[in-house]
């Protein structure tokens, strides 16, 4: 009788082979649940090797989530979210001034432009509500589903608890949400208390905008970055601890400042990404297959 994770294995391997087939994911929006889920098949996604350190369990594993995990959801990627805030503050142009006004402000990178969105705004509790506005986009958290990533993700915690740590960089509360619907109990913290032994704790590293906390702090600008302290936080000694096992990152981009301080001083220990296509639909196979090699290239 094959063993868990020879049929983990088999079923991988007939995802990457039907990628294959299926090709390039449709040019028009095709709803989330009727979305095909594949590893896409590039000579070097050994997912043997993911398969066999995931299954080894020798060390505690960490799950880190980034925008991929809730754009699947619909909610905004980070530089939608923060374009839009600049959007909403933008001044009263003509058409093409605006435009030109817009690209000026992109020009000078994300931080700096959510930065803008801030200052322009005519009081923090005004950039708050606009902020909610963008990443929820005038709905309620509830209106949101856990995709695929956070579903498989909380059933891995579920399965494997006590050696499972969550961590995400994203404000929602999906991967809660997911965990909730496979009947485990789930927390939400901004803080490194001890996980208990009966509650799946999701920690916030730049803090958490649901239901009852569409106000909390959460880092975002270039003033909240530069504020961030460097060691001796709470999101420090996590990471710490998660880099000293093995780490998958899911959904992120690895532009984000703090994740990249984390990682480079982390040792020299291997961990795992797994990046999902979000802008399939608007590259070409060529030039996505050319910036993919060059995520990879970087980060190895």
């Amino acid at each position: 009788m094959p063993s868990q994770v020879q049929e983990l294995e088999s079923v991988l391997k007939r995802a990457q082979a039907l990628a294959g087939v299926l090709g390039d994911a449709p040019s028009s929006a095709t709803p989330i649940q009727e979305r095909p889920g594949y590893f896409a098949p590039e000579s070097d996604n050994d997912l043997g090797e993911v398969v066999a350190r995931l299954s080894k369990r020798d060390v505690p594993i960490t799950f880190v989530l980034g925008a991929g995990a809730s754009m699947e959801a619909g909610l905004p990627s980070w530089a939608a979210l923060v374009r839009g805030l600049v959007n909403d503050v933008a001044p009263r142009l003509r058409k093409l001034e605006r435009s030109v006004w817009l690209e000026a402000i992109d020009d000078g990178g994300l931080l700096a432009a959510a930065a803008t969105a801030r200052a322009l705004s005519s009081s923090e509790q005004r950039f708050r509500d606009l902020l909610w506005k963008q990443l929820y986009g005038g709905n309620t958290p509830q209106d949101y589903r856990p995709g695929p990533l956070c579903t498989e993700v909380a059933a891995f915690k579920k399965a494997f608890f006590a050696t499972t740590s969550l961590l995400t960089f994203n404000y929602d509360d999906l991967l809660g949400r997911a965990l909730t619907a496979e009947g485990v109990t789930a927390e939400a913290r901004v803080d490194d208390v001890a996980e208990p032994a009966t509650v799946a704790v999701v920690r916030h590293l730049h803090g958490r905008l649901g239901p009852t906390h569409q106000h909390d702090m959460v880092v975002l600008t270039e003033g909240d970055y530069a504020r961030f302290p460097v060691e001796n936080t709470w999101q420090s000694r996590v990471m710490k601890r998660a880099l000293d096992g093995l780490c998958v990152f899911v959904g992120l981009s690895f532009n984000d400042p703090n994740l990249l301080r984390w990682v480079y001083g982390g040792g020299e220990q291997r961990h795992l990404a797994l990046f999902t296509r979000q802008s399939s639909p608007s590259l070409s196979p060529n030039v996505r297959r050319e910036l993919e090699r060059a995520t990879r290239a970087r980060l190895n």
